[in-house]
Formats: structure tokens, C-alpha cells, sequence
């Protein structure tokens, strides 16, 4: 079966009329761009939550301690870097 070919201006000029029909064809795309940033800054946000008062800070920062201990990488890791570091020299 023989596919059914057509000219390539004709075609590119019909999808060209379909796209304008459409509406998806703007001459300018930097108009296009800005319409598109208006509309998205027409959207209502929502209310930001309530600042936190001093009394609700203090009680979230309770308990919390911070010194170096928790950045020492465990001693299994460090076994497992000098391993595979050992691994790469062979």
C-alpha cells in the first residue's frame, strides 16, 4: 500500500490554519509569556499561618542540644569508607 503523501507547504500551511482556529498560534511569544505570568498572579494566596509568640518558640527549642557529637560519622561507616577506599588501591 502506496502512503498518501502531500505537498509540505500545503500541509504546514493547514496546521498553521488549525493552530489559528485554535487559538494556539501568537505572533509574539513574548506577549504569550507575560499574558500567561499575569494570570498566574491574579491567584489569591492563602493567609500565612499566625507568627509564633516568644512563649512558643522557647517550648519548640526545648530539648533540642546542639553540639558536635551529632556530626562524627559512626565508626561502621568509617570502617566501610577505609574498606572500600582499600578496595580502590588494588
Amino acid at each position: 500500500m502506496k502512503p498518501d503523501y502531500q505537498n509540505a507547504w500545503e500541509a504546514m500551511l493547514k496546521g498553521l490554519a488549525e493552530d489559528a482556529a485554535a487559538g494556539r498560534l501568537e505572533p509574539d511569544a513574548e506577549r504569550r509569556k507575560r499574558r500567561e505570568r499575569t494570570e498566574r498572579a491574579r491567584i489569591d494566596l492563602p493567609d500565612p499561618p499566625a507568627a509564633r509568640s516568644p512563649q512558643e518558640r522557647l517550648e519548640a527549642a526545648r530539648g533540642v542540644y546542639v553540639h558536635g557529637e551529632g556530626l562524627r560519622t559512626p565508626a561502621a561507616d568509617r570502617r566501610r569508607i577505609r574498606k572500600h577506599r582499600e578496595a580502590g588501591d588494588e
